[in-house]
């Protein structure tokens, strides 16, 4: 992705109370307002720079030429942005801002439209008003400072909202994405309509793996398949709006999602599907095959919002579980969008107006629900015990080692099953286990 697509067009404020509020559920965004608790307010801006300064410890002995520098390290980084209300009530769009800034100590959580979220501390603000000149917008100074060592505390429940709320917002992007497509040839309109069936094909040899024991899961896939099935068949020329299209292809990617919560078998079965819609790329580059691409990047789509809901809807046992799918996703967040690239490369050499752009209205939202994900994935890393592996010394028993380990069986003998299923004891090894046995606990 090029800078262009990465910037964002607009810098978003969100105070102290605002966040501490909608973090631990207390209030909506709608309730907020009513309640006296400062929001989330949207700026225009222009363009700003950013500084900091080295800390430096300066000596100048007497009869000693030169200074003597000691570099005791760096300062925070400073931001001014100067931002800008419009519409037709941008004066009060501005004076309520500029009152949140007045009235709210702490630090607030703002989103740069060129480095990203951050979190500030309010240094001064400055509000121009100037009808006479600017009547059409307000002007709002402000300087900020990033603090050091900040440590925000976000429970795992508001994770795992703002991600399925960030898998419903890459949906709509991912819909934007199909309006791409050329659809004043029949041959390119049905070399989407064949790909889109390739995709829904594997995503029922998908479903009929994940589903088969949960029948609210088959259930639910069903009801999207008819929806995709009834879209697609009116999808043409004629009606070239994908719209439902895209809707059926989202609920049949999410819908097998909830037939269990177990990580590595969801993830592989997806990943799986990536490699069956990579398999779709066509050798060439014509108008068709320029369709073609744009219904496979949209099927990737799909799996990149079905791993990040298995993410946070797995259970992890241990520690080295969450590390393990940390790494999962990682390595496969980073071969999809390269190999989606590759797609794109393919098309370089045409005209411009020929060319493949990937992910043009997906990669911003992508980039914050992958984000979102690995910060729940802390969250569990952090919540959840360490693996403690050790080799007996002698015969040992289960039950024995269960309460020296963990101090008690636990209620209703919890600590005791998590030690035979941990370990897969069966048979003898549940009365006695024997010397030089490697075991695990979870401390």
């Amino acid at each position: 992705m090029s800078w262009e697509n990465e910037l964002r067009t607009e810098v978003v404020f969100r105070s102290p109370s605002y966040v501490a509020a909608t973090t631990t559920g207390i209030i909506s965004t709608i309730k907020s307002k009513v309640l006296g608790v400062g929001g989330e307010y949207r700026a225009l801006w222009r363009n700003n720079e950013r500084s900091f300064e080295r800390k430096l410890g300066q000596f100048d002995p007497p009869k000693f030429q030169g200074t003597i520098v000691q570099d005791l390290g760096v300062k925070s980084m400073l931001y001014p942005l100067t931002v800008y209300f419009d519409g037709i009530f941008h004066h009060r769009d501005a004076d309520a801002f500029v009152k949140a800034l007045y009235s709210e100590p702490g630090q607030w959580e703002v989103i740069h439209p060129v480095r990203g979220p951050l979190i500030l501390q309010l240094v001064s603000c400055r509000e121009v008003m100037d009808p006479t000149e600017n009547g059409n917008y307000t002007e709002v100074e402000t300087q900020w400072i990033e603090p050091a060592n900040i440590k925000r505390l976000v429970s795992p429940t508001k994770l795992i909202a703002d991600t399925l709320s960030t898998i419903l917002a890459l949906a709509e992007d991912a819909s934007t994405v199909l309006t791409q497509l050329r659809s004043d040839i029949y041959s390119a309109i049905q070399a989407a309509i064949n790909t889109f069936n390739k995709i829904a094909g594997s995503l029922d040899s998908l479903t009929g793996g994940l589903s088969s024991t949960s029948a609210i899961a088959r259930d639910a896939y069903d009801s999207a398949r008819a929806t995709f099935t009834s879209a697609i068949s009116d999808f043409g020329v004629d009606n070239p709006d994908s719209v439902d299209v895209a809707a059926g292809l989202v609920n049949m990617a999410l819908a097998p999602l909830q037939a269990s919560t177990d990580f590595s078998d969801r993830q592989s079965a997806y990943e799986n599907l990536v490699d069956a819609i990579f398999a779709l790329t066509p050798a060439t580059t014509t108008r068709d095959d320029y369709n073609k691409v744009v219904a496979q990047e949209f099927g990737i789509t799909l799996a990149l919002m079905a791993t990040a809901q298995i993410v946070v809807s797995s259970e992890y046992g241990s520690r080295a579980d969450v590390v393990a799918a940390m790494d999962n996703v990682t390595e496969f967040f980073n071969s999809v969008i390269e190999r989606i690239e590759e797609i794109q490369a393919q098309f370089n050499a045409l005209d411009i107006d020929m060319q493949y752009y990937s992910q043009l209205a997906t990669y911003t939202t992508l980039v914050n629900l992958y984000t979102l994900v690995f910060q729940y994935l802390l969250s569990q890393f952090y919540n959840l015990r360490a693996e403690k592996r050790f080799t007996l010394k002698r015969a040992r028993s289960p039950i024995e080692i269960t309460v020296t380990e963990y101090g008690s069986l636990g209620d209703a003998d919890a600590n005791y099953d998590l030690f035979v299923r941990s370990n897969n004891l069966s048979g003898n090894d549940i009365l006695l286990v024997p010397a030089g046995r490697e075991v695990v606990i979870y401390a």
